[in-house]
């Protein structure tokens, strides 16, 4: 078994250029100049060398993407340690092994490392389990001046929690911003666990400097929308697939997963849409019985611009809520439900009021429910349609994921047909320079069509993309 870096060479020449960050800068916008490679000459590559970690085992992967500083290779073996190749001949200049001493390897995921520099100081920075390292670029020794010996401890820090109930990590890089490491983390999901909290830290003393709280504390902007002290037992809400930094506005860009076992706190795996005044639409579909949950389910909330939330559509008028939408004009709100029961597979619409509340429910559409749904083995899975996120063009008609594919209707309702994609699509959004583009999001892939339609794009810039 064997994990291995593989260098490829196009002829007899190498040419020199850096990747120091994850994601080729801290924009994470993966793009690279160079310009010898073409679609031409691509199937002419040769393997120049080869570096095998040696330390492969049963179930083990190797994520890591390689950052490349100064004609040097950064990367991660499948049992996390660290190691330095000259990029050139694939040559060893050091290895550094966090968990030295352990004779039974587990496989744990590591995405990358974050290279810093500073006048003559070189450092790489990267997580194993819940301890954060940095170590001197140039050697692999730990930085003893960071945290302690050259690592902090992540369970630490939380305000409330004893760090030895805590299992947290950091598999992402984060980013740098002037004296400051940004991260973000992985948690479990489930009650209790560690919180998502998003912090920096010193870069030279590794010591605390801010965090923000994504499951708010006492005082804090949203506070009030979640279930008493949520925060001292609730985790996740973790930017746990990195984060992203606008270095001349000093803003940092970060998309959370759920919080673990919702079931128990209220809202769960919402579907969302904004107004053009700020006000947001949100729908509780209620995917666990009542008697599991803090809060009834099955509705749609509004949430208006001052932050102050209200019912606007009561339990029992749909058997499952989820996907939202509202039309070009903001007039109208669609609702999709998601687990049908026989005739009741329809998309309603609502005309809605100036002050976000919403009357006369009538139907829209009805969902094309393919042969493999209503021949399900399981008789409760024959009517889910899987309807969830949704958008509108600017001729108004109207786009839903379905479990059968992107279903489209006009705007009277009738159905116009359905774009098959690989995967069971969850959300979707146009977009491009022109808003021409039907993006659509699966568990864990994103298509894209060019399509001939634009999607509407509200006055301020908003595309019309929901949930």
């Amino acid at each position: 078994m064997r994990a291995s870096v593989l260098c490829l060479l196009l002829g007899a020449t190498l040419v020199a250029a850096d990747w120091p960050d994850y994601g080729g800068n801290q924009a994470r916008t993966r793009y690279s100049p160079l310009t010898q490679i073409t679609p031409a000459n691509v199937s002419s590559l040769t393997v120049a060398w080869t570096y095998d970690t040696g330390d492969a085992f049963k179930g083990s992967e190797m994520q890591c993407q390689p950052v490349v500083a100064h004609g040097v290779l950064y990367a991660t073996s499948p049992t996390l340690r660290v190691f330095a190749l000259d990029a050139a001949t694939g040559a060893v200049k050091w290895s550094f092994n966090p968990l030295q001493g352990e004779t039974t390897p587990t496989r744990t995921r590591i995405r990358g490392l974050m290279y810093w520099e500073r006048g003559d100081q070189q450092r790489i920075y990267f997580g194993a389990r819940n301890w954060f390292y940095a170590l001197d670029a140039t050697t692999g020794k730990p930085v003893a001046t960071f945290g302690r010996q050259g690592r902090i401890d992540l369970r630490e820090g939380f305000r409330g929690r004893d760090p030895r109930t805590i299992s947290i990590g950091v598999n992402t890089p984060g980013v740098f911003y002037g004296d400051l490491l940004i991260l973000g983390s992985v948690v479990p999901e489930g009650l209790p666990s560690a919180p998502g909290d998003i912090r920096a830290f010193d870069v030279n003393t590794g010591g605390e400097k801010w965090a923000f709280h994504t499951i708010p504390h006492p005082g804090e902007f949203g506070y009030d929308t979640w279930p008493k002290d949520a925060w001292k037992y609730a985790g996740g809400a973790n930017a746990w697939s990195g984060i992203s930094l606008d270095e001349k506005r000093g803003l940092v860009f970060a998309a959370t997963g759920r919080v673990p076992n919702t079931r128990n706190l209220g809202l769960e795996d919402v579907g969302v849409v904004m107004d053009a005044k700020g006000g947001i639409y949100v729908t509780d579909p209620q995917f666990t019985p009542d008697a599991k949950k803090s809060q009834p389910g099955k509705q749609v909330y509004y949430i208006a611009p001052d932050g102050k939330a209200r019912v606007v559509i009561g339990p029992g008028d749909f058997a499952m809520p989820n996907g939202v939408e509202l039309s070009a004009d903001g007039r109208t709100l669609f609702v999709n439900n998601t687990w049908q029961q026989p005739g009741e597979n329809f998309i309603w619409m609502y005309d809605v009021a100036e002050d976000g509340s919403v009357a006369n429910r009538r139907q829209f559409a009805v969902l094309d429910l393919k042969p493999e749904i209503l021949e399900a083995r399981n008789p409760a899975d024959r009517f889910d349609s899987g309807a969830d996120g949704s958008a509108v063009d600017t001729d108004g008609r109207y786009y839903v994921a379905t479990r059968t594919g992107v279903q489209i209707f006009q705007r009277d309702g009738a159905y116009v047909g359905t774009i098959w994609v690989p995967q069971y699509p969850v959300s979707l959004t146009f977009g491009g320079p022109d808003n021409d583009v039907l993006y659509m999001v699966g568990e864990s892939s994103v298509w894209s069509i060019q399509t001939k339609v634009h999607g509407w794009r509200y006055p301020s810039g908003r595309s019309s993309r929901r949930r």
